[in-house]
């Protein structure tokens, strides 16, 4: 009986495919410094699936006043904006809301000068059970993190524990299920040809 044989591009792909398959939304990349911390997509944060726009800005955290969805929750008393030229980190919900958009929040920050935008969870299940969207088009690159990773940028931002800086990136969208799977069979084809042509030889 032969026993049946995995080639080196088999692998590869297996290995390649297996990490985008359980992602929706583009790619993305959130890290804090001193301490430095990787956030894990997926785990510790997720993209959003539409009218999103890819950047790659690096800059402090400013927490917002509020849930964001008014113009006065991103300036101070004297008329003056909080967060431009930084990433506004702003809470989600109110859940009682139904027009607390993400969209909103997001948009209000652009106006003020924010170069990008972190919302944190409310204590809502995490991960979200099904992708988040934007109901609305936007103009700087902006993420949905965990309630654990939301305190961790509230510690930065009040001086608590590490450096108040993130590095954060919306980057190329993952490509679809049915693409990687024809993606995959294709390099397991060329690897069939392979195969036989070195058996020819």
């Amino acid at each position: 009986m032969r026993k049946p044989k995995f080639s080196l591009m088999f692998v590869l792909a297996v290995l390649f495919l297996a990490p985008t398959m359980a992602l929706s939304g583009p790619l993305g990349v959130l890290e804090a410094f001193s301490p430095n911390i990787s956030y894990v997509q997926g785990t510790d944060f997720v993209t959003f699936e539409a009218n999103y726009v890819l950047g790659d800005v690096t800059a402090p955290v400013e927490k917002t006043r509020n849930y964001g969805l008014n113009d006065a929750d991103f300036y101070d008393d004297n008329g003056v904006s909080l967060v431009t030229g930084l990433i506004a980190l702003i809470l989600r919900g109110p859940a009682s809301d139904p027009l607390a958009y993400f969209s909103t929040k997001v948009n209000n920050a652009y106006e003020a000068g924010a170069i990008g935008a972190i919302v944190y969870n409310d204590g809502r299940a995490w991960p979200p059970p099904s992708g988040v969207t934007l109901q609305d088009p936007t103009f700087i690159p902006c993420v949905l993190v965990s309630d654990a990773v939301g305190v961790d940028l509230m510690n930065r931002f009040y001086g608590i524990s590490g450096m108040n800086e993130i590095h954060l990136r919306v980057g190329a969208p993952v490509p679809e299920p049915a693409t990687m799977l024809l993606l995959g069979l294709g390099l397991m084809g060329l690897a069939g040809v392979r195969g036989k042509l070195s058996r020819r030889a």
